[in-house]
């Protein structure tokens, strides 16, 4: 009960953060409704079953991309704004950070954590022009796409030419038994740490829409034979603890 009067409380706080949006409306869904439920526990859910790795995690990719003070970035299904944060480090004041996602409550979290520039919308439909953003980030967001391809192509059309993409994925093993294992960890155990650490049912439901979505997620093979089949070069993947999966690419300047 106390649990509920809190979150209650937090989305009427939050509702009075202002932020840009564009004229996109939200998709009245199952998914959306979840997510926007889940918004003030996302942060301690990733915490606490990343076991604190998760934000250092995302900052270290983000680093290895080497944004430039001045870059425009564009982070795809921002969320609470993990990377935005992380991008806008390395912009500095003359560049440019926009967090774009289609949960109204997820970008009042990123405003309210320092995150200038939100807007709302999705990778299916990249509200912005052609050649405008010299990096784009998609923190765990891909998969929400129409398709992969549809997603790339979105991405692809938003960067400028020899411009940079970075999409971090969970990606289930391919061998049965680990397989099975990285299930079991996200359906019990890590359903269970939520629930310790947030006392909300949310967060188990959240975990259980996360296995739903993951278990069908390419093979890095099959990932960057889809980049390069959408116009990226230098197609690169790098995983770590199994199942952290990261890929980055150049968006081609000769198509």
């Amino acid at each position: 009960m106390r649990s509920e009067q809190m979150t209650e409380e937090t989305d009427e706080e939050l509702e009075r953060i202002e932020f840009e949006e564009s004229p996109r409306p939200e998709a009245d869904t199952a998914d959306a409704r979840l997510y926007s439920k889940a918004a003030p526990l996302y942060d301690r859910i990733n915490l606490s079953v990343s076991f604190g790795n998760g934000y250092s995690y995302r900052r270290e990719e983000i680093q290895a991309l080497d944004i430039a003070p001045g870059d425009q970035v564009l982070d795809v299904g921002s969320g609470t704004g993990i990377l935005a944060r992380a991008a806008m480090d390395s912009t500095g004041t003359t560049g440019r950070v926009v967090a774009l996602d289609p949960c109204r409550e997820m970008l009042q979290i990123a405003r309210a954590s320092g995150v200038i520039e939100t807007v709302l919308g999705s990778v299916d439909d990249i509200p912005f022009e052609k050649d405008t953003f010299d990096v784009v980030t998609a923190g765990y967001s891909l998969r929400y796409a129409r398709d992969i391809e549809h997603g790339l192509a979105q991405i692809r059309n938003v960067l400028k030419p020899g411009g940079r993409v970075l999409i971090l994925e969970i990606t289930p093993p391919g061998n049965r038994l680990l397989r099975a294992l990285t299930r079991a960890y996200i359906l019990i155990g890590a359903r269970a740490i939520a629930l310790l650490a947030t006392r909300s049912l949310t967060s188990q439901r959240l975990l259980g829409h996360l296995w739903n979505e993951i278990r069908t997620t390419p093979q890095p093979k099959e990932f960057t034979d889809a980049l390069r089949a959408a116009g990226f070069e230098r197609c690169l993947c790098r995983r770590k603890h199994g199942m952290l999966t990261a890929y980055t690419a150049v968006k081609s300047s000769d198509t």
